[in-house]
C-alpha cells in the first residue's frame, strides 16, 4: 500500500472531481455505468456485499488498525488500497466526522424497460428534490422486500452522496432505472400495472383501499406532489391523517403506504 500526502495524486484528483461535480460522474439515463463516492464503513461493506466493484479505496493509518479484516477483504480482491493522511480525508470528506475511508465504486443504473414482466411492486420517484427523503425513500423500499425503484426525470440522483447515505447502502441493493415521464406511462400501459398515486386529496384510504398486484406506487415532489399527467391515469390514494398535522413528509409516508400495502399482500398470499 502506498502513502499520498499530495492533493496532485491520482486518486485523490479523483475522489475531488466526484465530491464537487458529483453529477457528471453518477449513474444517469445519459451515462448507465457511473462513478460513487463511498464514505463510511458501512456503505463500503453494503457495496462490497451487492458486488458494486471499488476501483479504489484511500484509508488513514487510524482506520487500516481498526478495520484491517475490511481492508484486507479489499486487498483479496485486488482493489487498489493507498493510506492517506488524516488532513487529506477531512477535506475531501463530504461528512461531518470522517472515518477514515474514501472509496470509489462503479454502479451501474438501468433504463425503465429493462425492469422484468414478473416484478409486482414498482416504487416511483416523480421529482422527489431532496436527497434525504430520496435516500429513505430508498431505504423503505428495500426494507420492506422490494428489488427496483424507478427514478423519472427531475427527481435527485439516488446516487447522490447525501442520497446514497440516507440510504444507509440500500440504493446498492436495488436495480434503480431512469425514465422520462412518457416513457414511464407507456410502460404502465403496456404491462398492465395498476398505477397508484400517493394524494393526500386521494378518493381512496390507504387502509380501506384494495391493493392489487401488479402496480407502480408514485411518490411525488415535496412541494408540489405527483403531477397532473400521472394523477389523471391513476388510483389516487392517501394516508388518513387523525390529528391536527397538515400533511406527513414523503419519506415517512413511504414508509406507512409500502409496509401497509406488502402487509395486505402477504397476509393474503398474493406476495
Amino acid at each position: 500500500m502506498k502513502r499520498i500526502s499530495s492533493k496532485e495524486n491520482p486518486f485523490i484528483k479523483r475522489t475531488l472531481r466526484l465530491k464537487r461535480a458529483p453529477e457528471k460522474f453518477l449513474p444517469s439515463p445519459e451515462r448507465p455505468l457511473g462513478e460513487v463516492l463511498i464514505e463510511t464503513t458501512h456503505l463500503l461493506q453494503s457495496a462490497l456485499d451487492s458486488g458494486v466493484k471499488i476501483k479504489a479505496v484511500g484509508v488513514t493509518e487510524a482506520y487500516l488498525k481498526r478495520y484491517y479484516n475490511l481492508v484486507d477483504r479489499l486487498l483479496q480482491r485486488e482493489v487498489p488500497v493507498s493510506i492517506l493522511e488524516e488532513g487529506l480525508v477531512k477535506a475531501l470528506s463530504e461528512t461531518v466526522t470522517p472515518q477514515g475511508v474514501l472509496a470509489i465504486g462503479e454502479q451501474r443504473a438501468w433504463r425503465i424497460s429493462d425492469i422484468p414482466e414478473q416484478e409486482q411492486i414498482l416504487v416511483t420517484s416523480d421529482r422527489i428534490q431532496d436527497p434525504g427523503n430520496m435516500g429513505t425513500l430508498l431505504r423503505v423500499t428495500d426494507a420492506v422486500g422490494l428489488g427496483w425503484f424507478i427514478c423519472l426525470k427531475g427527481s435527485a440522483n439516488p446516487f447522490n452522496p447525501k442520497s446514497l447515505r440516507a440510504s444507509a447502502g440500500s440504493v446498492f441493493h436495488l436495480k434503480v432505472a431512469f425514465g422520462e415521464l412518457d416513457e414511464f406511462l407507456t410502460f404502465i400501459k403496456e404491462r398492465g400495472l395498476s398505477l397508484v398515486c400517493t394524494d393526500q386529496r386521494g378518493d381512496w384510504d390507504l387502509f380501506q383501499w384494495s391493493p392489487t398486484v401488479p402496480m407502480a406506487v408514485v411518490f411525488g415532489n415535496e412541494a408540489g406532489g405527483i403531477r397532473d399527467e400521472i394523477l389523471r391515469r391513476g388510483i389516487r390514494v392517501q394516508i388518513p391523517i387523525y390529528g391536527r398535522a397538515e400533511s406527513l413528509n414523503v419519506a415517512i409516508s413511504a414508509g406507512v403506504f409500502l409496509y401497509e400495502v406488502v402487509r395486505r399482500l402477504k397476509s393474503s398470499g398474493i406476495l
